[in-house]
């Protein structure tokens, strides 16, 4: 079977002769599954199941065989397997029918809860592997990766199916007067039609994403010499492979760029940085990622529904969840980047190795510096302007300006002072997220415009303060993170 979204053939081998009947039955059901639209990787899931199930059962006539084989895999898996069962015992009435389905009746539903997606600290580090691998102008060490690149900053706004990024089409970009728009396929969830539906949305981006897609088209055009139909053509593929992959094909798919993201892991984000995830981000991950960021900044999930092409909006829910822990994780590599990036301005040096960790941070500031610096609690105002104390923010310990330099003799309390206001703000952080949770369940029963545009507001003013909090929490964090690292470099000088 061919998918054509997928610009993949699936082959499926039903192997059943001993059980003729059978390998007749599960041929025709493959067959009705497929022109009622199920697509070729579902129909081939189902066959190896069935097959699966029908070899370990002994067509059958081992009913406990069958029990083992379904506990002994996960609880999503054995529900799916239960399911895929009945149908095909619907289509197809065997011997023992009903104490098969009492079995496949005792499966429970799986409930997910929350899809497994990486660690967020490892996102948010692939993220500066990404930006820093490609900050310079572009050349030959870049290029077999530039699709990488293009799915990295598309798909973590724009919520996507892989699939769905692959088709995009070559011609994709359009200016307007004043907006810069994308245009991409969508993949129908559900149709009844065998032929796959896809039906075409322009999306506005901003200048970044719009001039990387035109300056790698620039590049397309040059390493292939004409204008191609899709943005991802195989050709672009095949510059960089040494061996030929099936010339029927057209463009990326998700093999094909699978292969190429273990390459960018192996060759760049390990051997050029150094870094080693416990978990590779997968194709599919960043439609997730795009939603959780919509999630933080303030979409409600009617609109998240909508982008996304969700048909169940009360599902969206559960991406509270990762917008928590996301939330926690941005707010740490916030706070240690500006840890960091701090004391580097005092170094000479500047950041030493790939992966720019700060080795060797010694003193921040000198009493000298601060001779002429106003002394507030615990330290000293960095602000320059002649407006103190006019815009100052409500509390000195999250402010940019603040330098953090208590006395010897206070330096425990101190150190108490700064903690206790990062346990404030992370507990208005969760509670905030909680009350955009409680607001967004409320919107989706909420019928009338009026109220539901009033939901929208409180909605959008949760979110700007949570992006706040979490500016702020980062900000007391790298100060405690500096303090924690010239205790460790006393120790070592001791």
């Amino acid at each position: 079977m061919t998918s054509e979204s997928a610009d993949r053939y699936f082959s499926m081998k039903f192997g059943l002769e001993v059980y003729r009947e059978l390998n007749l039955a599960l041929k025709g059901f493959i067959l009705i599954r497929r022109i009622s639209g199920k697509s070729p990787r579902t129909c081939k899931r189902e066959c190896n199941l069935l097959k699966a199930i029908i070899l370990k059962t002994q067509n059958f006539t081992d009913l406990n065989e069958l029990e083992k084989f379904l506990h002994s895999t996960s609880k999503p898996n054995a529900w799916y397997m239960a399911c895929t069962l009945q149908n095909f015992i619907n289509f197809h009435p065997i011997k023992d029918a009903e104490k098969i389905i009492e079995i496949c009746n005792l499966i429970t539903r799986a409930h997910h809860d929350n899809r497994d997606l990486p660690d967020f600290e490892e996102v948010l580090q692939f993220d500066d592997i990404i930006n820093d691998f490609f900050e310079q102008a572009w050349n030959q060490e870049h290029f077999p990766f530039l699709p990488i690149l293009l799915w990295w900053r598309i798909t973590n706004v724009i919520p996507m199916r892989p699939n769905e990024f692959f088709q995009i089409k070559f011609g994709c970009l359009q200016e307007a007067e004043h907006s810069l728009w994308l245009t991409v396929p969508r993949i129908k969830n559900k149709s009844t039609d065998i032929n796959e539906v896809i039906e075409w949305e322009s999306i506005q981006i901003d200048h970044n994403i719009f001039e990387s897609i035109r300056s790698y088209k620039q590049v397309l055009l040059n390493l292939l010499g004409y204008e191609p139909v899709y943005l991802f053509p195989l050709e672009y593929y095949q510059k960089y492979r040494k061996r030929q992959v099936n010339m029927d094909a057209k463009r990326f798919n998700d093999v094909r760029f699978s292969y190429l993201l273990k390459e960018f892991y192996r060759d760049v984000v390990e051997s050029k940085f150094e870094y080693r995830p416990a978990r590779e981000i997968k194709p599919g991950d960043t439609k997730h990622f795009a939603i959780i960021n919509m999630v933080l900044q303030g979409f409600n999930m009617l609109s998240v529904a909508r982008m996304a092409h969700h048909e169940q909006i009360e599902s969206q829910e559960n991406y509270f969840y990762h917008a928590a822990h996301f939330a926690d994780s941005f707010v740490y590599h916030l706070a240690r980047k500006r840890m960091e990036n701090k004391i580097a301005e005092k170094m000479p040096e500047g950041f030493l190795g790939k992966r720019r960790t700060a080795v060797d941070k010694g003193k921040i500031y000198t009493l000298e510096e601060l001779g002429g610096k106003k002394k507030i609690p615990y330290g000293f105002c960095g602000d320059e302007s002649n407006d103190f104390p006019i815009h100052c923010v409500p509390d000195c310990r999250d402010c940019e300006h603040y330098i953090f330099k208590p006395a010897v003799n206070e330096i425990n309390t101190a150190i108490s002072w700064l903690e206790s206001q990062s346990s404030i703000l992370d507990a208005e952080i969760k509670t905030t997220l909680r009350c955009m949770k409680e607001i967004n369940h409320s919107l989706i029963q909420i019928q009338e415009e009026v109220h539901r545009i009033k939901y929208e507001e409180s909605y959008q003013s949760f979110s700007k303060n949570l992006l706040d909090l979490m500016d702020r929490k980062a900000m007391v964090d790298s100060r405690i993170m500096e303090l924690d690292w010239n205790d460790e470099e006393d120790t070592t000088d001791k």
